[in-house]
């Protein structure tokens, strides 16, 4: 004999739409921290890496845009720092996690040597300026400004770095197992 008890399953149906409901915020909360683990290692990658000339780099919080949830990193050096500069050191990578392609990282791996007056070329130069972390300074001149020798800068990938751990798949299995099971 077989009962069929109708109780059970309106029980079942309310618990399920009850967790339905809660779904779209638990996701929320899992970007949320997978953001936030790219936001650290991006901000101390910014914050120590070798660079010749003035970090001014600043990474803002993660936020939503719309749907989508979104890290900048701000400052004049961003690129320098982040792809690196000069011939001496080595390349930044090709494919970012997550990405099919990048436009912003084809451009400056082509132009690694050719900005400005094109000086990264013969592998060091000098500049008027900071000498930041990695520079040397050269001499100081009359006017007390220093003249610094590089060979640039390697690339820090910080945003790299962010990304990588984004696309961590492991990682977004760990949060969405301790948010979901709450």
């Amino acid at each position: 004999m077989f009962e069929f008890n109708v109780t059970g399953i309106e029980d079942a149906i309310k618990a399920i739409e009850s967790f339905a409901v809660t779904i779209p915020d638990k996701m929320d909360e899992v970007i949320e921290r997978l953001m936030n683990d790219g936001y650290s290692i991006a901000s101390a990658a910014f914050a120590k890496a070798l660079y010749s000339g003035e970090n001014d780099v600043i990474v803002d919080p993660p936020v939503w845009e719309g749907d989508t949830m979104v890290m900048y990193a701000n400052g004049e050096a961003v690129a320098f720092i982040e792809f690196g500069t000069g011939k001496k050191y080595e390349k930044y990578p090709e494919q970012i996690p997550g990405s099919k392609e990048n436009p912003y990282v084809t451009l400056h791996l082509s132009a690694r040597e050719e900005y400005g007056k094109k000086k990264a070329k013969r592998g060091k130069w000098q500049y008027v300026g900071e000498p930041g972390n990695l520079g040397k300074i050269q001499h100081v001149k009359k006017n007390g400004e220093l003249v610094i020798v590089t060979e640039g800068n390697p690339p820090a990938r910080a945003m790299y770095g962010a990304a990588e751990a984004v696309a961590n798949r492991e990682r977004a299995l760990e949060i969405a197992r301790e948010v979901f099971n709450r």
